[in-house]
């Protein structure tokens, strides 16, 4: 039997921190908080409406230092999870599902295309830097934490779990 089929890592994205849940079954294990919130990634590093491929780079770079400085938050053996609307909302259209990480790569993608000059409608996408803060954060946090995919919920799914 595996043991870790019921961890799950719950991924917070408040507007201070990045917070992780460590969950087996319904008990939360561990909580991990780093200096990555949404509003605070924006104050810091995007300075205007529509951000310039250095302030990307220096966010990334931001994102990068604090997950790889954090010991023991690499994945192990869990399912990632995210219950964000706005990341729902991007991600899945509002709707509950399973992304890859090459679905999220695909979209931030046309996000860069999009900030080193093509236009939105040609992209098929609507910047919004709240919602490209989001892609950016669950993008590094999928890639350097080793996570293949995560579930998203819509806010219909989790009004009906209530």
């Amino acid at each position: 039997m595996n043991t870790n089929q019921d961890k799950t890592r719950e991924i917070i994205l408040e507007s201070h921190c990045l917070r992780f849940l460590f969950q087996e079954g319904d008990t939360t294990t561990k909580e991990v908080e780093l200096k990555a919130g949404l509003d605070q990634l924006q104050r810091t590093f995007f300075h205007s409406k529509e951000p310039t491929e250095q302030e990307v780079e220096n966010a990334i770079n931001h994102i990068e230092e604090e997950l790889t400085k954090t010991h023991g938050i690499a994945n192990n053996n869990e399912r990632l999870t995210c219950h964000l609307r706005i990341a729902s909302e991007l991600l899945t259209n509002g709707d509950q599902g399973v992304v890859s990480r090459e679905q999220v790569e695909e979209i931030f993608n046309r996000y860069a295309d999009y900030i080193t000059g093509e236009p939105a409608s040609i992209l098929n996408i609507h910047f919004d830097q709240e919602q490209f803060v989001a892609l950016l954060l669950i993008r590094e946090v999928m890639y350097h934490l080793n996570f293949h995919e995560i579930e998203l919920w819509s806010a219909q799914s989790m009004r009906q779990a209530a």
